[in-house]
């Protein structure tokens, strides 16, 4: 069995295109491989961990006053 790791899936926004390229991507993924299993990591997760870095590794860019 094949396991693939789902980075930044987008369906937990409200955005109908953010649903339907996930599940389409992984529709074409499943036509190709039938075997296989989706690990998913939500986009809020990887987001959540981006703002957590500091300011100069790219964290929080939009939230940082200008200087």
């Amino acid at each position: 069995m094949t396991s693939i790791l789902f980075l930044n899936d987008t369906t937990d926004y409200d955005n109908w295109g953010a649903h339907a390229c996930t599940e389409w991507l992984k529709a074409i993924i499943k036509d190709a491989i039938p075997d296989v299993t989706f690990v998913n990591m939500l986009s809020h997760w990887t987001t959540d961990e981006f703002y957590r870095l500091p300011w100069w590794m790219g964290g929080s860019v939009e939230n940082r006053p200008f200087q």
